[in-house]
């Protein structure tokens, strides 16, 4: 199977393609055959070396965010062959199939494609992991910058439906028009 490793420290260059063996499934993973990924900031941060996010052995696979289809798991799981799955898989989504824990998936909605699936999962973990620490409660407004950005877009949303009062930023005029209907 084909993977994209990160084989040093750099930009888009250290990002190969390789052929890796296709891993195998244990007890309780789902074996995912990956239909779209992401990229997100911390990808390109575990690239930059002297961050946060270092790499601890070369050559390694990035990506968070798998949206893909189950092509293996176990006779008493809740998924089967062929549904359409998404998962937060913290380091190792840029690769044709991943292993993962039945209780780290979740089925993908028929009406959300592969490509805005896999946009989800870091995005939407990210604003409630913020909102959970904040601890806003109603009656409170919450200032979200970025507001038309992933991790923005979630918290917005999630903040709408705990009844918490919102107001979003964003970088320019034009965008301004979008951010207030979002907003309402």
């Amino acid at each position: 199977m084909k993977a994209i490793q990160v084989t040093n420290y750099g930009g888009p260059e250290v990002a190969r393609v390789q052929s890796v063996d296709t891993p195998i499934k244990n007890k309780g993973d789902v074996l995912v055959s990956v239909v779209a990924s992401s990229v997100n900031p911390v990808d390109i941060k575990h690239m930059t070396p002297g961050t946060v996010q270092e790499i601890d052995q070369f050559p390694m696979v990035l990506g968070w965010d798998i949206a893909g289809i189950v092509i293996e798991a176990d006779k008493d799981s809740a998924f089967q062959i062929g549904d359409r799955v998404l998962a937060l898989h913290p380091q190792g989504s840029w690769q044709q199939v991943v292993p993962v824990k039945e209780d780290q998936l979740l089925k993908l909605p028929e009406d959300i494609d592969f490509i805005h699936g896999a946009s989800i999962p870091l995005g939407a973990v990210t604003a409630l992991q913020a909102l959970r620490k904040l601890k806003i409660k109603q009656g409170e407004t919450l200032l979200v910058t970025g507001a038309l950005g992933s991790v923005g877009g979630y918290a917005i949303e999630l903040a709408k439906q705990a009844k918490i009062s919102v107001a979003g930023l964003v970088r320019n005029k034009e965008k301004k028009r979008f951010a207030k209907i979002y907003l309402m």
